[in-house]
């Protein structure tokens, strides 16, 4: 029996799962054989058993493709719905099947053979095609979400065109086959139908939303959809044919079409959904996306070309636009990161321009920063290229600023623009344009400056784009500020230690002298003098006193503005504090006749707080008192303003009958280096630091300070500080005035050896007098390479230590001779002219057990050594 191909197989059915296609194969094999057993109108009996063979190779066929979408697509929508169509398919056969001898043969096999054409081209090209995409994705690792959107995007556009012309086509077909096989007789009526078939092909064709055409294998023009003949400008599809691509407005790129052309007959394989361009007859860049398949005659001898194609412009621009955006992103990360690892504006200006270049893919950026409201003429700041030739047009921008910078400056607005640009050394066809956008650099004291980008592509800067560039400018003038700040810091600190180094150098400097002063006069008085003379060095002493409180409040002073100034927290006693801070100022007030009293008390209170800066602040207001006080009195006053479980703020009150002060002066009075007289004929002296270092001592201690007056009657200074509670302290063992800390070394530590490292010789003579007298024995070393070897050729009981001298530094001996052997616990005690709190420092960590400042006082140095050398626990009366 002659097979009938009413579904005849073509590649393009193909899905591309090889077992799924052997398998199509396989069925629409079976469907040929139907319609051939229909045609010959075999008996019921046979088609039957047709009808069984294709049902059962139709369900082995379905639970070998349902268990290729299960494994990829497990309980799928898509997957549940393909399962239902097939259970579909299964029941329409076995009822049509049950038709047979109850119907005409030719009416049931119409149907039978109609539905069958039908469902299997429409399942194969759609559901099974979809569904092997999806696989197909699936396995080239994409998940499930993904996986489907791409089969989806590949079903479309042409794709879907040409589904539906082929499900057009093969449903014609097959009704066609179906009807000649009816009226095989009826030669006329067959020759109608296929003119009708014909007809509607061309119908479907022509009104497609779609370019057709077909060419010879010459590759001229065979007839084409009016769709096409409108691309082309022509009149009329009959205008078309016999031309080829090089007489229409294309033929630009006519050689590419006929490559492509070519290509498929020669191969007989199609190609499908490529991109290409086009020129259009208005002369319009287009771009299309083209299917192109052999033309074959009833044969099967390819003949020419069938090509198809659409419109896809928007589409790419849509795509290149998101890639540009795509791109914009990256740039503006990139250009974050290099915010945060540039320090230096010059490197970050140069990192920016590279990475708009190298990573947005623009032709040129660079830099132009503004000076006095205008843009530097000249070289631009910085500037990047996306290769040399490009850099070499930058010679045009050389000289003035282009006009969208200067706009950009001007207006402090983004600015679009066109830059004309030639290459070093070319004429004038080497220019190119260019599409410029000026992006201002907007700080806090203005426009900074301009950053320049330039593209070729005339599409190029889109609002979205400029979006994200001027979000870039505004994230580069913020990093100009914050280095420019950070520079300005930094130089601020640099001043700072600067100043801190100069004030350290003067304070050793002025120390030196003031302790031979001060050491000269305790032996003078030690030597004996008369009562005249006596008198004499005390004013000595007290110019001594007043200079070295200077420095003291200096330093202070830049310990606060450096923030250096902390405070110890021990256990504290305000009423010993204040009683002893009175006893510093009674000779002062005694000589003047003013009376001291004390109001309050805070006996009931153990405290902790640093008890050396209470005294300063306390003695600060109590010395102003005793200068601006001629007459009257002076009252210490001791308020509790609060209480809590773990702290107590305190109000300390110095109150006078002095002079009193201004109103329009007390503003100002507690700021630095202020004074409520600063005239040069003023009465009294000061630096005009005192108060304001007390406020300061009581803001640290979480307080405050102010002051109360009237002219001419009289102050009130006061101040606060918050201190924490503790437990009482226990009762300390004290020695008794008659054993002061020298007599006690003159009886117990006479003739222990010491070793002074001094460099300056009159201090070297203050302190081995003051020294042999308590009855020690001095070695003297002039500085720390002699001490070391002092120290190397016998063990000394203590050693006294300056800190700054030449070849070798106190620091650095001690540490040396801290690895000599038995010289691990010989105490050894700084006694130096440098008297930060960060120089103290430095000596404990340099191994020394304490530290003297200088100008020395002789019951401190007394006290140390005393300490030192082991009697402060065995001796205590």
């Amino acid at each position: 029996m002659n097979a009938i191909d009413i579904f005849p197989w073509d590649d393009n059915f193909c899905t591309g799962i090889a077992e799924i296609d052997e398998q199509h194969r396989v069925l629409v094999d079976l469907l040929n054989r139907l319609a051939a057993f229909v045609a010959y109108q075999a008996d019921d009996l046979v088609l039957e058993q047709v009808f069984d063979e294709l049902t059962a190779y139709a369900l082995h066929h379905f639970a070998s493709e349902e268990a290729i979408w299960h494994r990829h697509l497990p309980e799928d929508r898509a997957e549940i719905s393909h399962r239902e169509v097939h259970c579909n398919f299964v029941r329409e056969v076995e009822r049509m099947k049950g038709s047979l001898g109850a119907r005409p043969l030719i009416e049931l096999g119409e149907e039978v053979l109609g539905f069958l054409a039908r469902w299997l081209a429409a399942h194969i090209l759609e559901s099974d095609r979809y569904l092997a995409y999806v696989v197909r994705a699936r396995q080239a690792g994409q998940d499930v979400q993904a996986a489907k959107a791409w089969a989806k995007e590949q079903m479309g556009g042409a794709t879907r065109v040409l589904i539906d012309i082929i499900l057009s086509i093969y449903s014609t077909l097959s009704n066609n086959t179906l009807k000649l096989m009816r009226e095989l007789a009826q030669h006329r009526l067959a020759r109608e139908a296929l003119e009708e078939s014909q007809g509607l092909l061309r119908t479907v064709i022509d009104t497609a939303p779609i370019r057709v055409f077909w060419k010879d294998r010459d590759l001229r023009y065979l007839g084409a959809n009016p769709a096409f003949v409108q691309d082309t400008g022509l009149s009329s599809a009959d205008a078309l044919v016999g031309r080829d691509d090089t007489e229409l407005g294309w033929a630009a790129h006519a050689s590419s079409y006929q490559r492509d052309d070519q290509a498929v007959i020669q191969s007989g394989q199609s190609r499908l959904a490529y991109e290409e361009c086009q020129t259009t007859a208005d002369g319009r860049t287009v771009w299309l996306s083209t299917s192109k398949a052999p033309l074959r005659d009833p044969q099967g001898d390819i003949i020419g070309v069938l090509g198809i194609y659409e419109d896809v412009t928007e589409h790419k621009k849509a795509v290149l636009e998101q890639q540009r955006l795509n791109r914009a992103l990256r740039l503006l990360s990139e250009c974050n990161l290099a915010l945060a690892r540039n320090e230096d504006l010059g490197d970050l200006f140069d990192d920016i321009c590279s990475l708009i270049v190298d990573t947005g893919g623009y032709s040129l950026a660079w830099i132009r920063l503004a000076q006095e409201g205008r843009l530097v003429s000249g070289a631009p700041t910085a500037r990047a290229a996306r290769t040399p030739e490009v850099l070499a047009t930058l010679v045009s921008l050389e000289g003035a600023p282009d006009a969208a910078s200067a706009a950009a400056l001007r207006t402090g607005q983004t600015e679009l623009g066109a830059l004309c640009l030639a290459a070093a050394g070319q004429g004038t066809a080497a220019v190119s344009a260019k599409t410029s956008l000026a992006l201002p650099l907007i700080g806090q004291e203005g426009v900074l400056g301009v950053l320049t980008l330039l593209e070729g592509d005339g599409e190029a800067f889109t609002s979205d784009e400029i979006t994200l560039m001027e979000e870039l400018a505004a994230n580069l003038s913020y990093g100009i500020g914050a280095i420019r700040i950070r520079s300005q810091r930094e130089a601020a600190l640099a001043s700072n230690r600067a100043k801190d180094a100069f004030i350290a150098n003067i304070s050793h400097e002025v120390r030196t002298p003031l302790n031979a002063i001060s050491g000269m006069l305790y032996m003078l008085r030690r030597s004996g003098v008369t009562p005249e003379q006596d008198e004499r060095l005390r004013k000595i002493e007290a110019a001594g006193q007043h200079l070295l409180e200077i420095i003291n409040t200096v330093l202070d002073m830049s310990k606060i503005e450096a923030g250096k100034l902390t405070l110890e927290e021990q256990d504290m006693d305000l009423n010993a504090l204040m009683n002893s801070a009175l006893a510093l100022i009674q000779d002062k007030a005694a000589a003047k006749g003013i009376t001291l009293s004390v109001k309050g008390s805070a006996e009931h209170l153990p405290l902790k707080g640093d008890a050396t800066r209470m005294q300063q602040a306390l003695l600060n207001y109590l010395s102003n008192a005793v200068k601006f006080t001629e007459t009257g009195s002076i009252q210490l006053v001791c308020l509790v303003q609060e209480e809590t479980p773990l702290d107590v703020l305190v109000r300390m009150e110095v109150r006078d009958t002095g002079i009193g002060i201004p109103a329009d002066v007390l503003p100002r009075l507690f700021q630095d280096f202020e004074q409520a007289d600063n005239s040069t004929t003023r009465h009294f002296g000061g630096t005009g630091l005192g108060l304001a270092i007390t406020r300061r001592i009581a803001q640290l201690m979480q307080g405050d300070a102010g002051v109360d007056s009237r002219e001419g009657q009289g102050s009130t200074f006061w101040f606060t500080a918050r201190l924490r509670r503790c437990q009482p302290p226990p009762e300390v063992l004290t020695r008794s005035d008659r054993d002061s800390a020298e007599t006690l070394l003159q009886r117990h530590f006479s003739g222990s050896r010491l070793l002074l490292v001094e460099d300056d010789p009159i201090n070297q003579e203050i302190a081995c007098c003051i020294l042999e007298d308590t009855g020690l024995q001095v070695d003297l070393a002039n500085d720390g390479l002699e001490a070391v070897e002092l120290a190397r050729q016998r063990r000394y009981d203590l050693i006294l230590m300056d800190m700054q001298m030449p070849r070798m530094d106190g620091l650095q001996a001690a540490r040396v001779i801290r690895m000599h052997p038995g010289y691990g616990e010989v105490p050894i005690v700084a006694m130096t002219a440098n008297a930060y709190e960060g120089d103290r420092l430095h000596c404990m960590e340099a191994g020394m057990n304490a530290f003297v400042a200088k100008p020395v006082e002789h019951t401190v140095l007394f006290e140390t050594l005393l300490a030192c050398l082991g009697g402060a626990r065995s001796l205590l009366a």
